[in-house]
């Protein structure tokens, strides 16, 4: 059985880089949707100059317990065919949307104690959503976010992290850039070469993983050399 259709409505855009936006979704028929942290839904919007039916798929980065509005992290790129629609849309456009669909989501048992979350870009949308739910239900495990953009400009949610880190002595948050700035002071390279100096305990701890292809690949790699199972790197890539 396929998820629901919705009627929807853009309440606010927010522009969080040159490139990023969060789109908040308030849903009007039907007005609820129950989900899971980590899975997205489908925006299907008809292109006005061509008249091709569109359909994307887009993670829900806000928490479970927010069912009347959805946040939905979306990257613009310029090339793409619906994203600089979804950009040019006014406060109050209808909205169709299908969901919830996916499968990556918290698997992890009580029996791990800890949660490591590896994200590049818009990859750390699910990510948001988790966190966020896991601490909220008061969850004591050690969560470990590793969150990689390329420079200053393309950095986005680091307050909303870093309240979290300070609420939450168990959330451990780092942002790195690849290519900063002279005056960027934080860690700087891609997350890959940070993992590859971390410590972290292979029995006790299942891994998250979300972002380009070639970056899951590089983390699955180092992971299995430091001792995780396959099963225990849960993963999404993204095609952009």
């Amino acid at each position: 059985m396929l998820p629901l259709t919705y009627r929807a409505r853009l309440r606010e855009k927010i522009i969080l880089t040159p490139h990023m936006r969060d789109f908040m979704m308030e849903l009007e028929d039907p007005s609820t949707m129950e989900f899971k942290a980590g899975q997205f839904v489908l925006i299907k919007a008809k292109n006005p100059n061509t008249g091709e039916l569109l359909s994307r798929a887009y993670s829900i980065a806000s928490p479970p317990s927010e069912i009347h509005v959805l946040r939905l992290n979306v990257e613009i790129v310029p090339q793409g065919k619906l994203t600089p629609l979804i950009d040019q849309w006014e406060i109050d456009h209808a909205v169709e949307l299908q969901g919830p669909f996916g499968h990556f989501v918290v698997k992890s048992g009580p029996e791990k104690k800890a949660l490591l979350f590896v994200a590049t870009g818009v990859g750390v949308a699910p990510f948001r959503s988790m966190i966020e739910d896991l601490l909220a239900k008061g969850d004591s495990r050690e969560l470990h976010l590793y969150f990689g953009v390329r420079s200053e400009e393309d950095i986005f949610y680091r307050d909303i992290f870093e309240v979290l880190a300070r609420a939450h002595p168990n959330f451990h948050f780092t942002l790195t850039l690849s290519r900063p700035g002279d005056g960027w002071t934080g860690s700087t390279g891609r997350v890959t070469a940070l993992l590859h100096e971390a410590s972290f305990d292979p029995s006790a701890t299942d891994a998250y993983l979300c972002g380009g292809k070639p970056m899951i690949d590089d983390v699955k790699k180092i992971l299995l050399e430091k001792g995780f199972s396959a099963q225990q790197i849960h993963f999404e890539p993204f095609f952009i």
